[in-house]
């Protein structure tokens, strides 16, 4: 079959630009890919790690069969603005933006007749931002919704699915307004929460000392960009205070109980969100058939490596992991998810190696 997209094009090289095109040449896509950004060096480091294959410039560009905007939401206009006269006719044009109503409001005011466009959210980052936090494996098991309009030919929505479930992406479809609902509280939601938390500490930055990984683990996204997601819930606004809102009163029927001495009924509510909180991973479909492994490690240099390394020589497949806490007394905890065939003999494998483990019921 003959490849589409021969020529690819990423504007804006920062976590996720940078991690796409690592990930589409990881994935075999076989297009030649060219990147710009900013920063002209920013563009020389996407060279050196893989990224892209060539900076892009006009000639490229008129070339290119797919564009993907990976610059923040603020500069998707003005960016479109900048390509619509230099897009070659059936070239598809596409984004990585955490809001889609209004990315797709202004791919269809802004990009002439002859291009088409189709809106792409990879449910992946990092708190860290820049070039040098990309990742080629940051969209392995991800969720990657698309939001086609109607308009686009059924071959070439085929043909983009395909690609991007080329990086280890799980591909899922949905209208743009489904997107933002769902995205408001999954993930818009728990950056308020982050940030309301973490601000709860301001006049007593002390107590930040007694945390563990219960406030660890809740206010992680905290520390992400501010203005990235100023805009984001600038542009998602309304579902985000429809979700902020069931928040709230989910919050005062907490209170509410707690304040009435309402023990049994506490116990309830706490019973009802526990069975909500284990549906979660089967949720996540690549970890369905996964058992999940708890090693106890030395908190040295190269440990995580080490156990990739273990494992690997066993052909024993790590599926997730995760570092559930380092601790003062030089170890910390690791939480490994494998297939299930495969969980009682990793843990024999670590155990031989001197990693205490064991499978997590």
């Amino acid at each position: 079959m003959v490849n589409r997209f021969e020529n690819i094009a990423l504007i804006g090289l920062g976590v996720i630009g940078a991690s796409l095109g690592m990930a589409l040449k990881h994935g075999g896509a076989g297009a030649r890919i060219w990147g710009s950004d900013l920063d002209p060096a920013v563009i020389a480091k996407a060279v050196e790690i893989g990224a892209i294959d060539a900076a892009l410039d006009n000639e490229s560009l008129a070339r290119c069969d797919l564009i993907f905007i990976c610059t923040p939401l603020k500069a998707i206009q003005s960016t479109l603005e900048a390509l619509k006269g230099r897009l070659r006719s059936g070239a598809l044009v596409s984004d990585v933006g955490s809001v889609k109503e209004w990315v797709m409001s202004a791919f269809q005011a802004i990009l002439p007749a002859h291009v088409h466009y189709v809106g792409g959210h990879p449910m992946a980052g990092s708190e860290k931002k820049g070039i040098s936090a990309a990742d080629k494996f940051l969209l392995e098991n991800a969720a990657y919704v698309i939001t086609p309009p109607e308009s686009l030919p059924p071959d070439l929505l085929a043909d983009f699915s395909a690609l991007i479930a080329g990086t280890g992406a799980r591909v899922i479809r949905m209208p743009a307004d489904e997107h933002d609902r769902a995205v408001a509280r999954v993930s818009h939601l728990p950056h308020v929460i982050a940030a309301a938390l973490m601000h709860g500490f301001a006049e007593t930055p002390q107590n930040l000392a007694l945390a563990g990984g219960s406030l660890r683990d809740m206010t992680r996204v905290a520390g992400s960009d501010s203005d990235l997601w100023r805009w984001i819930f600038q542009l998602n606004q309304k579902a985000l205070l429809r979700e902020i809102s069931q928040f709230a009163r989910d919050v005062q029927d907490l209170q509410t109980l707690i304040a009435g001495e309402k023990w049994s009924e506490l116990v309830a509510f706490l019973d009802e969100v526990r069975l909500i909180k284990q549906q979660l991973a089967p949720a996540r479909r690549w970890l369905e058939d996964a058992v999940d492994i708890v090693a106890i490690v030395p908190d040295q240099p190269g440990m995580i490596g080490r156990i990739g390394q273990i494992l690997g020589e066993e052909q024993i497949n790590i599926k997730d992991m995760y570092v559930l806490s380092v601790r003062d007394e030089d170890e910390g905890s690791i939480k490994l998810s494998v297939p299930r065939q495969d969980g009682e003999r990793a843990c024999r494998v670590l155990t031989a190696r001197g990693l205490i483990s064991w499978v997590r019921d």
